[in-house]
């Protein structure tokens, strides 16, 4: 081989060794910060929440703990809902109850929600309303969406789910609401999509997720140690593999990934 076709085989490889480092190095370590709980939500804002069986310690970004919730009375705390930072809602399936507190882990006075009591007995996942602070349901029992006021009454309800988009079973991970669409995750058929009125809209085949978030027109996922990034407006994802596998619980908001392993959140920026 000549010195000068040598020269172009081994500058080709370098690029190739460049460009798939570059591609592949999607996420940049910021820090660690020690927590407790075995679960973490973020809020928008950037804190930081532990969640335990029965515990919520907050926490500033800069890992200094500043609030602490418990009520052992209501059993384990099935869900920790932050997506309007100022007015966490904790929900406790087993005991069918909503706790709104404030932004200091307290609970408001005759904010409690004992949902067995407006006849709803099989609600299994909740999420904040930017309207006007209202929550959504999903009611197991009806297979139904639903949008409740501040006085327990029911704003937009979506109908029987199971007929509307013609499925067998539904079983609703999560629901979030984004950019005037709710989103619910059934892992069988994928995030089913619905307007501010409960009305169905479309259905991402995106399935057999466990976990998703929204973020800048994308869905985020999470499954078998890679994160996808699901562009709503082009319909193409894009997978990279996660810098930590193994992890007990992880989440992204703004541009921040957060891992959480062995009793310690590790943060990373994300690039494009």
């Amino acid at each position: 081989m000549s010195s000068t076709r040598l020269y172009v085989f081994i500058s080709l490889l370098t690029s190739l060794h460049v460009g798939s480092q570059v591609h592949a190095q999607q996420f940049v370590f910021l820090d660690s910060i020690p927590v407790v709980g075995d679960n973490i939500v973020v809020d928008k804002m950037g804190f930081m929440y532990g969640v335990g069986t029965d515990y919520i310690v907050k926490y500033n970004s800069s890992g200094d703990s500043l609030f602490y919730f418990s009520n052992k009375l209501l059993g384990e705390i099935d869900q920790l809902e932050v997506s309007i930072a100022l007015r966490p809602l904790l929900f406790y399936k087993n005991s069918n109850q909503i706790i709104v507190t404030d932004n200091t882990l307290s609970a408001q006075l005759n904010q409690s929600i004992a949902l067995e009591q407006l006849d709803w007995q099989q609600v299994t996942r909740i999420a904040s309303s930017f309207n006007n602070n209202k929550i959504w349901l999903y009611d197991q029992s009806n297979f139904e969406l639903l949008l409740i006021s501040h006085q327990l009454q029911i704003e937009q309800r979506s109908g029987n789910l199971l007929q509307l988009i013609g499925l067998d079973t539904l079983d609703v991970l999560q629901i979030k609401e984004y950019q005037n669409k709710v989103y619910i995750n059934n892992p069988k058929s994928g995030i089913h999509v619905f307007d501010l009125f409960g009305t169905y809209y479309n259905t991402i085949h995106l399935k057999n997720l466990a976990d998703f978030e929204l973020y800048n027109n994308h869905i985020v996922s999470f499954k078998n140690d890679s994160i996808g990034f699901y562009n709503m407006l082009s319909f193409q994802e894009n997978k990279f593999p996660l810098p930590i596998k193994d992890f007990g619980a992880i989440t992204l908001k703004n541009d921040l990934l957060y891992i959480l392993k062995s009793g310690i959140i590790f943060r990373y920026k994300t690039i494009e």
